[in-house]
């Protein structure tokens, strides 16, 4: 039973973990996305 609720903690934090790296990674391509605007529209 023990075991069990460690393990759940564990998922939880690499979970939580995952998704702010997903997050980040969404961010960061919409950053580069506006910046290729950025640049079509100086030239």
């Amino acid at each position: 039973m023990y075991a069990h609720i460690v393990f759940l903690n564990i998922y939880e934090k690499i979970r939580t973990n995952f998704y702010i790296l997903f997050f980040k990674k969404v961010k960061f391509v919409n950053l580069d996305n506006r910046w290729d605007f950025y640049e079509k529209t100086q030239l």
